[in-house]
């Protein structure tokens, strides 16, 4: 199944979706375009009316090591790293619990 995700891969088997972490190179860590695709795939199993279960998963031999570090802060104009939360724009409540 063609998927217009990235970082995640969405496979429908009947009622049942597994979304999977599909990140293996970096052992499936998290990062902002993650959290974006995953926000979009449970808002859309959601909505579906063929979906009665969700089964998250990870590529490979890692569920998830985490959030991703390389992309926990923010940069400014100069170039310079500041701390931060790159992940504050995410509002999907499935996300922010």
């Amino acid at each position: 199944m063609t998927s217009a995700y990235q970082s995640i891969r969405v496979e429908k088997d009947g009622r049942v979706w597994r979304i999977v972490l599909n990140r293996p190179e970096v052992r499936n860590a998290h990062d902002l375009q993650m959290f974006k695709e995953l926000s979009a795939a449970f808002d859309e199993a959601q909505e579906a009316a063929d979906c009665r279960c969700i089964v998250l998963t990870g590529e490979g031999d890692v569920f998830c090591a985490g959030q991703d570090l390389r992309f926990t802060g923010t940069t400014t104009a100069a170039g310079t790293s500041q701390p931060g939360n790159a992940f504050s724009e995410i509002s999907s409540p499935w996300l922010r619990r």
